[in-house]
């Protein structure tokens, strides 16, 4: 703006700035209309991120839900039954990949004990444990 007040023509200050001579002119004519608040930088301001489907609020329920388990009864919270408490909750339905999408931003994992063998003995592992040599 300063090169243009002082006599130089658009091309000119293009041509120092690299700027096209049309954005030049977009940016006069953003001054004129709005003055030096026009002038800052706008490629930060907005934000093109879809706002969360859950309120902060519907968040910590979902969160204190799935401490618990499912309304089916079933032991661990999936995607699936996630969304189908997301969709009970908006009104509306609501795809698995959301419900996935809530299990990872609310870090929550599943928790259960690693399956035993139909046929494993615990006394022939515990005698295993207290005599094999550790590492």
């Amino acid at each position: 703006m300063w090169l243009l007040t002082v006599g130089h023509t658009a091309a000119a200050v293009a041509e120092v700035t690299g700027y096209s001579r049309y954005w030049i002119g977009q940016l006069v004519r953003r001054y004129n209309t709005q003055g030096p608040a026009g002038m800052r930088n706008r490629q930060h301001t907005t934000s093109w991120r879809a706002q969360p489907m859950l309120s902060p609020a519907q968040q910590e329920e979902l969160r204190r839900a799935l401490a618990g388990s499912t309304p089916e009864g079933e032991r661990r919270w999936t995607a699936r039954a996630v969304a189908a408490w997301m969709s009970a909750k908006l009104g509306r339905s609501v795809r698995v990949q959301r419900g996935w999408d809530y299990l990872q931003r609310l870090k929550h994992s599943q928790q259960l004990p690693r399956p035993q063998h139909a046929r494993a003995d615990p006394d022939a592992q515990a005698a295993f444990k207290k005599t094999s040599a550790r590492c």
